[in-house]
């Protein structure tokens, strides 16, 4: 849904001159936004040439119909490229403490 909404903005960052690139950072085998992101070098060079680099994060859903990872794998890679470290810190807290209630 992402890319069908903001597809003028994507395919405007891979034109000569743009001043955003994007670089995408995946939970799956497969690219889902391919061409219209830069691998992590070419967003390196990018950047040290004024531009500004947008990461697009596409995690695995939370939703338990998504069964095609486990719960814990789900969890790790959210609090891993999702989170903030201080968002991270206080999600892993409330787990803990979720475990010790049950």
């Amino acid at each position: 849904m992402f890319r069908k909404h903001n597809r003028d903005w994507l395919k405007a960052s891979i034109r000569p001159g743009s001043k955003e690139a994007f670089t995408e950072v995946t939970a799956f085998k497969d690219s889902v936004f391919g061409k219209e992101t830069l691998d992590k070098e070419a967003a390196a060079r990018f950047e040290a040439g004024g531009g500004r680099h947008i990461e697009l994060v596409v995690p695995y859903s939370v939703s338990p119909a998504a069964a095609g990872a486990s719960f814990a794998t789900k969890r790790e890679y959210w609090l891993q490229n999702v989170y903030t470290p201080e968002e991270r810190t206080h999600a892993q807290r409330d787990v803990h403490r979720m475990a010790e209630e049950t």
